[in-house]
């Protein structure tokens, strides 16, 4: 387990899956600090194409604006995510409304929205 601010990262060799927790209040600039800084740091093993974000205890500042950035950023290292899977756990409402939109505009990796991890995983195993 490595983490950096109120984000942790974790990575199952055996399931091949990153898991990327939060914590607290998240703004999108503290998401993609905590991406930029996973992959320059080499948190994320290279050739990496499933990732489960929980933000189960989680906030999401600025649900609107964070959902258009975060799709921009992930278009932008599209590099780094094309052909992934990402699961996105969360049962606050309004986290759940930021992977509903990410769904909706994925390109070359593929967002579903879960309540449970254990649901997450059964989908970035198919």
């Amino acid at each position: 387990m490595i983490a950096k601010k109120n984000i942790q990262f974790d990575f199952d060799i055996k399931g091949s899956v990153l898991f990327k927790r939060h914590f607290g209040d998240v703004s999108f600039d503290a998401i993609t600090e905590a991406w930029d800084w996973a992959f320059e740091n080499k948190i994320v093993p290279e050739g990496t194409n499933r990732y489960l974000l929980d933000y189960r205890d989680a906030l999401i500042l600025d649900i609107a604006k964070s959902s258009e950035l975060i799709v921009g950023y992930y278009r932008l290292h599209i590099d780094r995510f094309k052909g992934s899977k990402v699961a996105i756990v969360s049962t606050n409402p309004k986290n759940v409304a930021l992977s509903m939109l990410m769904c909706r505009v994925d390109d070359g990796y593929t967002v579903k929205p879960f309540s449970t991890i254990e649901m997450a995983l059964e989908w970035l195993s198919e």
